[in-house]
C-alpha cells in the first residue's frame, strides 16, 4: 500500500468515526442540543478536525441522514429482490419500512422536527436533501414493482403504487410519533397489507 493510499484510508476512517459519533449524539439529543465540541470529544479528535470533513453542524447532520437513507435503500433493495410476485414485494416493503421506522425512530423524530421549522437557508438545503432521498426510495421501489406490473397495465402504474404504499406507511409512522404511543407493528402491517393488496385485486 502506498503512502497516499494509506493516508486516504486513514482519512476515510476518521470521517466514519465522526459520522458514528454524530449519529449517536443527534439521536440522543437532537440537532440543536448537539454541538460540535461534543462530537469531537466522542470521536476523540479536535473540533477543528471536523471542519476538514464537514462545513458546519448542519452539513454533518445531513451527512448522517444521507448515510441512513443510503443504508435504508441498500437494505430495502436487498429485501425486495427476494420477491417472486407483486403481493410478496408489497408485503416485504411494508414490513421492512415499518421495522426500519421503529428501529430508527429517533431520526424520524428529528427529521419531522426539522422539516416543520421556519425555512432559513440551512433548513431549505436540508429539506431539498430529504426530498431528493425520498425520490430515490420511490425509484427503488418502482423499479422492483416494474418486474411484476405489465407496462401496458391500465389499472395502476408502478410509481403510483409505490407512492401510495410509502405514503400510507409514512402517515402511519408520523401519527405514531406524534401521539407518543407505542405502535403495534404486527397489527399495522396486517392492516396496511389488507388495504393495499385487496385494493389492487379489485
Amino acid at each position: 500500500m502506498s503512502i497516499i493510499e494509506r493516508k486516504e484510508r486513514e482519512k476515510e476512517k476518521r470521517r466514519v468515526s465522526i459520522l458514528r459519533a454524530a449519529e449517536t449524539l443527534f439521536a440522543q439529543n437532537g440537532l440543536h442540543q448537539t454541538n460540535l465540541e461534543d462530537v469531537a470529544t466522542a470521536a476523540e479528535i479536535s473540533k477543528g478536525t471536523i471542519y476538514l470533513y464537514f462545513k458546519s453542524k448542519q452539513d454533518l447532520f445531513f451527512s448522517v441522514i444521507e448515510n441512513k437513507y443510503q443504508d435504508y435503500i441498500v437494505g430495502l433493495e436487498k429485501e425486495l429482490d427476494k420477491a417472486t410476485s407483486l403481493e410478496e414485494a408489497i408485503r416485504f416493503l411494508v414490513k421492512y419500512q415499518l421495522m426500519h421506522s421503529q428501529n430508527h425512530h429517533h431520526f424520524f423524530r428529528i427529521m419531522m422536527s426539522e422539516q416543520s421549522k421556519e425555512r432559513d437557508a440551512a433548513h431549505s438545503e436540508l429539506q431539498r436533501g430529504f426530498v431528493h432521498k425520498s425520490r430515490l426510495v420511490l425509484e427503488s421501489v418502482t423499479t422492483i414493482f416494474d418486474r411484476f406490473i405489465p407496462s401496458d397495465s391500465t389499472s395502476f402504474s408502478s410509481d403510483t403504487l409505490a407512492l401510495s404504499i410509502t405514503g400510507t406507511i409514512n402517515a402511519h409512522v408520523m401519527s405514531w410519533l406524534i401521539s407518543g404511543k407505542s405502535s403495534d407493528l404486527d397489527q399495522a402491517e396486517k392492516e396496511i397489507n389488507y388495504l393495499i393488496i385487496n385494493g389492487i385485486r379489485n
